[in-house]
């Protein structure tokens, strides 16, 4: 039986990677078996399958967590044309309709892709494809409101240019007549950074922390570990799939909230407060009010305990899935050997938004520690600056002694736009599955490894200690100077104030 595939047209590049591995996780053929026309680069968002009812159910709970999937169809009818799809109703034999529309109500459902459809156009055309059907032998009523059956009347207008990107189109290349059997909602409307509590500056968007779960095959009962963990944004799919989530981080304010940073701020506003007048009292309260509108501040009680990992697991109503979070660095991690995990997935800082750090100091190789003034009682070791580069070679040999034969590392690598895949470090118990990148602002991009483990990790052979050379660096961007943007602009400042002081002394 024929099914139609229907893709969501947003990160072109994470499709196909996606679908093999879901297909992969629910033991279906690969998708290029299935279709002819899922290849890369892909040429529609619309897709054939050939597929038994078996399969066809295990697509159907591939599209329930599926990001990148919009529809499941199974199809009644399709032409390259309206007037050809026409004849082919008005040819079909009476068993194939009998036997999901005898005596129900229907409604159609349009579906178009690149192209709108007015309303004075769209209802006419219900009209012609509905007189094609045969209604008095099979008893059927239009329901507007509450139909037994929806008729998605589904239209192909794709068309790319040489640079594949979406051109105007007014002639459809197909048109398809269908039931709906599965649908995905979008993971923004739920777990979109917008309502969730507690995040930061570099917590992924949800759709991305998603389609990371996929890649590493997370499902129920799965040991997940995020290594770089920050607000926990790439756990929270790996929980609301049934995993066991292991979190670490060496920043120490991700790990225990900043409750007990607040609640000093609190007590100095209060001494401060009482020694003041009553008139800049009243005007501190106004600023007060006006800041939790605007901007929500965390000065009440109640707010104090919003400041916590932990809260959005609660938020999403996964608090009784397993959560364990470390305050630990993984170049120097205490993990146990005999530990091994399902999945590693991770995104390290690149040291723009967040500073690539671990334990130890400049002047010495020791790591250095320093005590927390206030009821803070705990000590902060010193941190120094890491490469991404070097930080990159710590995972990746952690994760060569760490996970399961047949699990798969995910993390993402930053570089700049013309970046070769041949630059990816590689080591000798993995091989890399795909690569997915996504450009950013100012000449950089960042791409999505997925590796997975092929051999057992072994001490005594040399070559299992080494990361192969792969000549990889990310740099900030230059100008043609060779500064970077912030000394570029600490130079010009000095040069326009050298230029005032002379006019003074003029």
């Amino acid at each position: 039986m024929k099914y139609l595939l229907v893709l969501r047209w947003q990160l072109i590049d994470f499709i196909l990677p996606e679908l093999r591995s879901l297909f992969k996780l629910y033991n279906l053929p690969t998708p290029e078996q299935a279709s002819e026309t899922l290849v890369e680069p892909l040429a529609t968002p619309f897709h054939y399958l050939e597929l038994n009812d078996e399969e066809a159910k295990a697509i159907d709970k591939i599209c329930s967590r599926s990001v990148l999937i919009h529809s499941f169809y199974r199809v009644l009818e399709h032409g390259e044309s309206l007037s050809e799809l026409h004849e082919k109703l008005k040819k079909l034999p009476y068993e194939v309709y009998q036997q999901d529309l005898y005596q129900k109500t229907f409604k159609f459902v349009l579906y178009s892709f690149n192209y709108h459809w007015k309303s004075k156009t769209k209802y006419p055309m219900f009209d012609d494809i509905g007189k094609c059907l045969p209604h008095e032998r099979l008893g059927l009523e239009v329901d507007l409101n509450k139909p037994d059956v929806e008729l998605f009347v589904l239209f192909d207008y794709s068309k790319f240019d040489s640079n594949r990107t979406l051109i105007p189109c007014h002639k459809p290349r197909n048109v398809y007549l269908a039931f709906q059997i599965g649908c995905t909602g979008f993971v923004d409307t739920k777990y979109g950074l917008k309502r969730r509590k507690f995040i930061g500056r570099t917590s992924m968007r949800a759709d991305l922390s998603f389609l990371i779960a996929n890649y590493a095959l997370v499902k129920p009962g799965s040991l997940v570990y995020d290594p770089f963990c920050g607000t926990g944004s790439l756990l929270i799919p790996c929980s609301v799939h049934g995993a066991v989530s292991f979190a670490s981080d060496i920043d120490w304010r991700t790990i225990k909230g900043d409750q007990e940073l607040l609640e000093e701020k609190k007590k100095r506003e209060t001494n401060q407060s009482q020694s003041q007048s009553q008139n800049q009292k009243q005007k501190q309260n106004q600023k007060k009010k006006y800041n939790k509108k605007k901007n929500q501040k965390k000065s009440n009680t109640k707010e104090i305990d919003q400041k916590r990992m932990r809260l959005n697991w609660e938020q999403y109503n996964i608090a009784d899935k397993p959560l364990e979070i470390i305050l630990m660095d993984l170049t120097n991690n205490n993990w146990n050997s005999r530990i091994k995990f399902d999945a590693i997935i991770c995104d390290p800082p690149y040291g723009i938004r967040e500073g690539s750090k671990q334990l130890g100091s400049k002047k010495t190789n020791e790591g250095q520690s320093k005590e927390i003034k206030g009821s803070l009682k705990f000590r902060i070791p010193s941190k120094k600056q890491v490469g991404v580069g070097e930080l990159i070679k710590y995972l990746i040999l952690f994760a060569s002694k760490s996970l399961n034969i047949g699990s798969r590392l995910c993390y993402w690598l930053p570089s700049r736009i013309g970046f070769k895949k041949e630059n990816i470090p590689t080591h000798i118990c993995f091989k890399i599955i795909d690569v997915c990148q996504e450009k950013l602002s100012g000449g950089n991009m960042r791409n999505l490894i997925i590796m997975e483990k092929i051999i057992e990790f072994d001490p005594l052979n040399s070559s299992h200690l080494i990361i192969q050379d792969s000549n990889y660096s990310f740099k900030k961007k230059i100008n043609e100077k060779g500064m970077s943007r912030k000394k570029l602009a600490y130079e010009n400042r000095k040069k326009k104030m050298i230029q005032k002081i002379k006019k003074e002394k003029k």
